[in-house]
């Protein structure tokens, strides 16, 4: 089984295992590289060069960086077009949408990211952006993301068919009950992925793998 969309709860040293199956998937016509697309550039550098330094020891030695800090043009959408690999990083999924949706390339993007020959990686926001909405943005709402920019955009890229709740934390009794009721309001499953641990999804999307701490909210 082949799988093209991955989805991280959140940037951790045992990511090493999701990542393991990210590389068995890359497309062998492709030439190896990855590219990391970032909200903002504070918090996504950081992230980057993690992620970045793992995969260069695993053998992927082309890596680049785009940050929604600046202006996204047709030379960053080249880099994605030529990547094998595409990381959606982490940060505030409010303010991720709204630049993607602002840059004008947000149809072009998508295109890219429906590429059967490409490997996407979701990672917290990134990983709710593939979903058809953000609502995982603002629940729980204790560790919500908050709405700063004031964007009114809500619908994402909707690439799988579930929904998404990073950095899950099996502690919480109280988060627990609130992801079910969204489960319930939403009629979709929702996945709680503790920073660590993974989804894999098949390109059709109807078939998963579970990688390390991961919880459903069935509806």
């Amino acid at each position: 089984m082949e799988f093209k969309y991955f989805l991280y709860g959140g940037i951790h040293p045992q990511n090493t295992q999701v990542d393991s199956f990210v590389l068995k998937n890359l497309h062998k016509s492709l030439p190896k590289k990855l590219c990391y697309l970032s909200p903002e550039e504070e918090y996504g550098k950081k992230e980057f060069l993690w992620t970045a330094k793992r995969f260069m020891n695993k053998g992927i030695k082309n890596c680049f960086y785009i940050s929604l800090d600046y202006p996204f043009t047709k030379f960053h959408l080249g880099h994605l077009q030529k990547a094998s690999l595409i990381f959606l990083g982490g940060g505030n999924t409010y303010l991720f949408l709204q630049r993607l949706r602002h840059s004008s390339f947000w149809n072009e993007i998508k295109e890219i990211l429906q590429d059967p020959k490409k490997v996407i990686v979701g990672v917290s926001a990134g990983g709710i952006l593939l979903t058809h909405n953000i609502v995982m943005a603002s629940i729980p709402s204790k560790t919500r993301d908050k709405n700063e920019v004031q964007t009114r955009w809500r619908s994402a890229f909707n690439l799988i068919p579930d929904l998404f709740s990073p950095h899950y934390e099996e502690f919480r009794p109280s988060f627990h009950q609130e992801i079910k009721r969204e489960a319930k309001k939403q009629k979709k499953t929702i996945w709680g992925v503790a920073d660590g641990a993974g989804i894999a999804y098949s390109s059709c999307t109807s078939y998963k793998l579970l990688i390390g701490k991961v919880v459903s909210f069935i509806p």
